[in-house]
Formats: C-alpha cells, sequence, structure tokens
C-alpha cells in the first residue's frame, strides 16, 4: 500500500517525537524506557470527546456557569469537603452528572481515539553513582494528550510535555566545560590487544581523561530549572532539591 506524503510525514514526526522524549532529562531512558514510562489507551469515544461514561455520568469542572446548570450535583459534591478546602481547592473540584443531563442524548461511539499519559522521573538523594537504582528515582504524573491515531496521540503527547518540562536534552545541562571535554574525548576507546607478535583483537578501554556526567546528575540540574516554573507548584521539591525522599529520610 503506497502512503501519501503528508502520512509519510506524520509518521516520520511521531518518529522523531520518540527520539526527542527520550533524550529528555526527565525520562531517562537508560533506566526507564520511554514506553515503561508511558500508559497507552485505545478507547471508544463519542462525539463529544468522552469514553463510555462510569455509571452514566461524566465530571464537570467547578466554574461558575457549570454550577448554575448542575447545581445539585456540585452541592453534593461540596458536602464531602471542608470549608478550608473548599477556599483552597474550590476551582478543582469536579462533580460527577448524567450525560445525558449534560449533552441531551445518551452516550454513542463515535470514533476510534488513543489515550496516553507520560510520566517523569526525579533522582532522590545527592550520591549520584546510584543513577542505575531505581529506587533512587521518583515518578510524577506528568503530560496527557490523545488522537485519532497513535502517531496523533505521540506528537500531541510529545508538545504537552515539552511545553510543561521544557524542550531539553541532556547535553542542554552541561556544562561549557563539559561539553568541551566531550568534544575532545571520548567514553571508550579501543586497545588492540597483540597476541604472538600479531594485533588479532581490540579491548574497550574507559577513558579517564573524559568527564562523565552522570544521568542522575543531569536529571538533577534540569529539576532546579523545573522548581522556577509555575506548573512546578503542584509539587514540594524542596526536601528533593536538598538531597530527601519525599517522606522526609536523608538518602545516602
Amino acid at each position: 500500500m503506497t502512503q501519501s506524503k503528508t502520512e509519510m510525514q506524520r509518521h516520520l514526526k511521531a518518529r522523531d517525537t520518540i527520539y526527542q522524549l527520550s533524550c529528555h532529562p526527565a525520562l531517562p531512558d537508560s533506566i526507564f524506557t520511554l514506553y515503561g514510562l508511558m500508559t497507552i489507551d485505545i478507547e471508544q469515544v463519542c462525539r463529544h470527546g468522552h469514553i463510555r461514561p462510569m455509571k452514566g455520568c461524566i465530571q464537570i469542572h467547578n466554574t461558575p456557569q457549570n454550577y448554575k446548570k448542575h447545581k445539585k450535583e456540585f452541592d453534593k459534591e461540596f458536602k464531602e469537603y471542608t470549608q478550608e478546602e473548599l477556599k483552597l481547592e474550590g476551582k478543582l473540584i469536579r462533580a460527577d452528572v448524567p450525560y445525558e443531563k449534560v449533552y441531551g442524548e445518551p452516550w454513542v461511539p463515535d470514533h476510534i481515539e488513543y489515550w496516553g499519559d507520560l510520566t517523569f522521573c526525579v533522582f532522590l538523594g545527592k550520591d549520584f553513582k546510584k543513577w542505575h537504582e531505581r529506587s533512587c528515582w521518583e515518578h510524577y504524573a506528568g503530560a496527557t494528550a490523545s488522537g485519532i491515531s497513535f502517531e496523533d496521540m505521540i506528537i500531541k503527547l510529545g508538545r504537552n510535555f515539552f511545553k510543561i518540562y521544557g524542550k531539553f536534552t541532556d547535553q542542554d545541562f552541561l556544562t561549557p566545560e563539559e561539553k568541551e571535554n566531550h568534544k575532545k574525548e571520548k567514553l571508550f576507546f579501543f586497545r588492540p590487544l597483540k597476541r604472538r607478535g600479531v594485533f588479532k583483537a581490540s579491548r574497550l578501554v574507559r577513558n579517564r581523561k573524559y568527564k562523565r556526567v552522570e544521568t542522575s546528575e543531569i536529571n538533577r540540574r534540569w529539576l532546579k530549572w523545573y522548581a522556577t516554573t509555575e506548573n512546578s507548584k503542584k509539587w514540594d521539591l524542596k526536601e528533593i532539591l536538598s538531597g530527601k525522599n519525599p517522606n522526609g529520610s536523608i538518602l545516602k
């Protein structure tokens, strides 16, 4: 089957997005593969963009307009919160409202959509040499997206992720000295092995002149940048940046 130029471009853009995501410092591909950090579902969706509603209800955000339309459902939901919680979280509260009450028609499948969720990782502690230990990494809810095909979902997911967490690669968090070193030196080199006077094989040798920067340290440098953004305020990152676990214990 021959694909159109537009179809091929979409597939290639999805491929490039996957590669760009795998290079992001918040997605350490050498520890957790990209697909290990991603949840993918294929769902039937109605023409209004909802999957089949559980118990016939969908969640509606608390806005003045929505509250006016669905006062009964929101008042019922508000009873689950204290007055202090309502002041702090009132705008974030969602109420379960019958689908037919919202749209005036029953839920009917209209098309198929791919849904994707991508978590991001944060290194805990101060010992960056433990980069390979999974227990030293914490996962946080990241970006979400949906599309009518896998390629569309991946492209949108990448766009949403980069908008929140920056369109970076590990290289963006190297110091000028480290970048200059990496131009001159390679991480490994081959040393020929001489057997009975003839070179027949080579041995891979670590280059001690190469300034290795662990994935964990690159992640921490990125985290310091992310901590300056508005989006990061939803997480308490101060303890992690000081070398602690989220539960307060110190990692050595």
